[in-house]
């Protein structure tokens, strides 16, 4: 289990605890809490969830999330709404960070469960550029032939990423693409680079 600078400074203090909802949850005295799920991606990240919305947005909710036993208070998720999974049947549909949704890890490979999709050397340096900028960060992508263009909506598509405007390059054929990389896009990427 990895930790941080500010949980490893804060070690044997007592007004830190795993008290969250999820057992996967650090309080770290009323700075954060900190998501400990080692299958998560780039854990141990801030959980934006329960204790840092005030309850507007549920640990229940999260497709990582496992009860913590020490947990005194009543578990209370986000009743299901919106279209189902065809893959998991869960229909489950939350808020996330900077208002992005997300759904079961299945289908969404958000989660814990990301799972590798076949794409070409274009696509998966797209996705690669998308996690030097970081998820919800934009960057330029530059498509000098039609596939590469065919590429980055193959990519919108599977929803991998978000395409926040298109430019057509003066006098070329190129066009430039500003971008969003999804958590689905990042933890695909991820498991493209883990696959043999």
């Amino acid at each position: 289990m990895a930790f941080n600078i500010v949980e490893l400074v804060t070690i044997g203090n007592d007004d830190c605890a795993c008290d969250q909802p999820c057992r996967f949850g650090n309080r770290v005295e009323t700075h954060a809490v900190y998501c400990h799920n080692d299958n998560w991606q780039e854990a141990p990240r801030k959980c934006r969830r329960t204790w840092y919305t005030g309850g507007t947005v549920k640990d229940e909710d999260c497709p990582g999330f496992e009860p913590n036993p020490e947990f005194k208070d009543t578990l209370a998720p986000t009743p299901t709404t919106g279209p189902v999974c065809e893959k998991c049947h869960g229909g489950k549909r939350v808020i996330t960070d900077r208002g992005k949704t997300e759904t079961c890890p299945l289908c969404c490979g958000s989660g814990s469960q990301p799972q590798a999709v076949k794409l070409t050397k274009y696509e998966q340096n797209t996705l690669e550029c998308g996690h030097l900028a970081g998820i919800g960060e934009c960057f330029v992508r530059v498509a000098e032939t039609d596939d590469e263009s065919e590429s980055i909506e193959k990519l919108e598509e599977l929803n991998l990423i978000v395409v926040k405007s298109i430019s057509r390059v003066h006098l070329s054929s190129a066009f430039v693409y500003l971008i969003q990389t999804t958590g689905k896009g990042e933890a695909v990427m991820r498991a493209n680079m883990a696959c043999p």
